[in-house]
């Protein structure tokens, strides 16, 4: 499974809002696929702002790296 379905699956599963789930699905926090130089930081801000801790958590570990 490629990071950005990861991702996806792990924010739906979380009930993160709606508008990350579209952002992982559409590739805005891909390391290869996202406009910001930092995906994974904003990433990271968004799932904080959310209350998604755990999710954030994964990410900074690096479980939702590009591949």
């Amino acid at each position: 499974m490629k990071a950005a379905e990861r991702l996806t699956k792990a924010l739906e599963e979380a009930k993160a809002p709606s508008h990350m789930v579209e952002r992982a699905r559409d590739g805005f926090y891909g390391d290869f696929t996202s406009p910001l130089a930092f995906p994974i930081t904003q990433l990271v801000l968004d799932c904080n702002n959310a209350g998604l801790r755990a999710v954030a958590e994964r990410a900074m570990e690096g479980e939702f790296d590009g591949d």
